[in-house]
């Protein structure tokens, strides 16, 4: 990859300091090693704990962050997070990243949370004429 070294892998944090070590920095440490970019896990800390927004939009989900702007300044930030719920924190925080700098942000996610079941349709059927 060029220009591997203007690469960083941050992570959206979770609700609290400890489930966001828990989850984030031990992945963090080990996927930017492998990847050979920069680990970001720093550059966005907890100022002081929250309740869980998991799937709410109308919360700030930065209200309780700190975003190091040195670290973030002139770099494409791959941000990363487990599940992507509605978008309201990729939004967020990819908005705060940058306004300190970012040159761009990719969101990263290992799942989707999906809609109740009578809100999808993961094998369309067409109405033939006879059932009409």
């Amino acid at each position: 990859m060029k220009h591997r070294d203007a690469i960083s892998l941050m992570v959206i944090p979770a609700s609290t300091r400890q489930r966001h070590e828990h989850r984030f920095k031990d992945f963090c440490t080990t996927a930017s090693r492998l990847l050979r970019i920069t680990n970001g896990y720093d550059a966005i800390t907890i100022t002081h704990d929250r309740e869980e927004y998991k799937g709410r939009q109308d919360k700030d989900k930065t209200a309780n962050l700190h975003f190091d702007a040195t670290a973030i300044r002139g770099r494409h930030i791959l941000l990363f997070d487990d599940l992507l719920t509605t978008g309201a924190g990729l939004s967020q925080v990819s908005r705060r990243l940058l306004a300190c700098g970012a040159l761009s942000v990719t969101g990263i996610f290992l799942a989707k949370t999906l809609p109740p079941e009578d809100e999808y349709d993961f094998l369309p059927v067409e109405e033939t004429e006879d059932e009409e």
